[in-house]
């Protein structure tokens, strides 16, 4: 019985340091991973192509939405729909995708559905984009100040960048024109519109607007707009 007793302390005792041993090393990083939604293989750097004069537009950031389309921030598209007028840049948006390890994998051509200008919405179609479909939120209608939020963008064009803020409110009052929007406190730079804004796995908004007077703030587009831009555009 002693003998009995004296291997259930060793056996707990090595589970125990077994424990220990996995969660300081390597290895948990590894097994964690397998249950962390990888956002890379769901968010995009874009780019509009080139045009007649070789030059090309500024970058933003895309998420697969189903597999055929992607949203990004209507600014975005509104310039690259500008600038091709002129002959500057080409119609198509380039979709720069990455692997697990964050290199880019080769690029994809996508094309512009629809805009939407005032509320900075935009749908690019891409067939077979091989992209994983974030699902997104029901409503912002949940969220509560200081509810932690993630963010996966391509600031700057360095890609995937991601990044965890906090929800400030869901009422950007102080912003007159920008009062229906999610204020977040996250650290975002250009090429970050169109970023996912994510919260236990879903799309909650998509970051459009950076305040110049407020450090490491943005703005998003709430769901409920999202959703309702998407049903309009894409016939189900």
């Amino acid at each position: 019985m002693i003998k009995m007793k004296g291997v259930s302390v060793l056996v707990s005792l090595g589970l125990l340091l077994g424990v220990s041993c996995i969660s300081c090393s390597r290895f948990p990083n590894k097994i964690n991973s397998l249950f962390k939604t990888k956002f890379h293989r769901s968010v995009a750097l874009l780019q509009s192509t080139a045009g007649e004069k070789g030059f090309r537009g500024g970058t933003a950031t895309g998420f697969a939405i189903d597999e055929q389309h992607l949203l990004t921030a209507g600014h975005f598209c509104e310039a690259t729909m500008q600038l091709n007028k002129k002959g500057m840049v080409g119609k198509k948006i380039l979709i720069v995708r990455s692997n697990s390890r964050g290199l880019p994998r080769i690029p994809i051509l996508g094309s512009i559905v629809r805009h939407n200008k005032e509320r900075d919405i935009c749908i690019i179609k891409s067939s077979d984009h091989e992209m994983e479909a974030i699902p997104l939120a029901g409503s912002v209608s949940e969220l509560r100040t200081e509810d932690i939020v993630t963010v996966v963008g391509a600031p700057n064009g360095f890609f995937p960048v991601r990044r965890d803020g906090r929800i400030i409110s869901t009422l950007a009052y102080r912003f007159q024109q920008f009062n229906d929007m999610l204020f977040i406190a996250v650290n975002i730079q250009a090429g970050n519109s169109g970023s996912p804004v994510i919260m236990n796995g879903e799309v909650i908004g998509m970051i459009v607007i950076q305040p110049l007077t407020i450090h490491e703030t943005a703005l998003a587009v709430p769901v409920d707009e999202i959703k309702e831009f998407i049903n309009k555009t894409i016939a189900k």
